[in-house]
Formats: structure tokens, C-alpha cells, sequence
């Protein structure tokens, strides 16, 4: 927000991203982001509490430029483009018997 009162989007290209996903016992689920390049890109995911979830952010290159893998289903990853471009997002249940919904927030 500046000063004028003036929305700006950081981070994704098309403004912030709030979305819900299933994923099942396992499995992964796999969404693109396309972020700004010399921003700062955030991705936070927050679980339903049923399972651990880890997420992982590759570049175009498939090289992993951020994850957290702790023991919870809230994960978050920072990260500084060099240039404006997708990345793919993958959110991994480690849980062997339920699903868990969760929350995909972007800045």
C-alpha cells in the first residue's frame, strides 16, 4: 500500500493469490505462480491440521530455490526472483491414510 492509498502488488505478477487445494494421503498437488522478477516472492500454506505437509518451489530449471519440510502443515517460503517468471509449487502430504485441505496464500 503507498502513501496515496494506492494498492501495489510485490511478489506474484497478477497480485496476491489465496487459494484451496485437496491433497490426498502421499500424493502431491502442484500449482505455477508466475512472480515478479528482483521482488521478494512469498508462498505460505496452511493445513486443516489432519497431516504433515511439506512444500517445496522450483524454478524453470526445475532447481529447488526454497522449501520447508518441519513436522507441521504450515509451511512458508521466501525467495528473490532475478527475473519475472513461473515457478512451480508443489505441497506434498505426508500423511498415509487421510487427505488434508489446506490454504495456498501468495503475496
Amino acid at each position: 500500500l503507498q502513501s496515496n492509498g494506492a494498492v501495489v502488488s510485490k511478489g506474484r505478477l497478477y497480485g496476491p493469490a489465496y487459494v484451496e487445494r485437496k491433497v490426498y494421503p502421499s500424493s502431491s498437488y502442484v500449482d505455477y505462480i508466475l512472480f515478479k522478477g528482483d521482488e521478494q516472492a512469498e508462498v505460505l500454506i496452511v493445513g486443516d491440521g489432519d497431516n504433515d505437509l511439506d512444500l517445496y518451489v522450483y524454478n524453470e530449471n526445475g532447481e529447488l530455490v526454497g522449501s520447508d519440510t518441519d513436522y507441521s502443515d504450515r509451511c512458508y517460503v521466501s525467495f528473490y526472483p532475478y527475473y519475472t517468471k513461473s515457478y512451480k509449487i508443489v505441497v506434498k502430504n505426508r500423511g498415509t491414510s487421510v487427505y488434508s485441505n489446506y490454504v495456498l496464500m501468495s503475496n
